[in-house]
């Protein structure tokens, strides 16, 4: 599977009537390490956690623009990362 995400600039923000507002992206990944060693390179703050009752971590960002991003990550890759666990549940909230 290849998943495409397809992101625009503009050079003014667009006009809208209403609530408009975009909680999170969020991504599923492979490459944990590689991917925290380049966050800590770049500077990138960011907050690590485990999600219980399953084997993977989330790791959340937010870009140049303000937008949170969440990378998911699953497997073995996981093991032996030490974040703090965290209900999945409480992210819905």
């Amino acid at each position: 599977d290849t998943a495409v995400v397809h992101l625009v600039g503009v050079d003014e923000l667009p006009q809208h009537t209403g609530m408009l507002k975009l909680e999170h992206f969020a991504f599923d990944a492979v490459g944990l390490k590689d991917f925290l060693a380049r966050l800590e390179r770049e500077g990138v703050p960011y907050d690590g956690r485990k999600v219980q009752g399953a084997e993977g971590v989330q790791i959340n960002i937010h870009d140049p623009d303000g937008n949170h991003i969440h990378v998911d990550f699953y497997g073995e890759e996981t093991r032996g990362v030490a974040f703090r666990e965290v209900d999945p549940s409480a992210m819905n909230r």
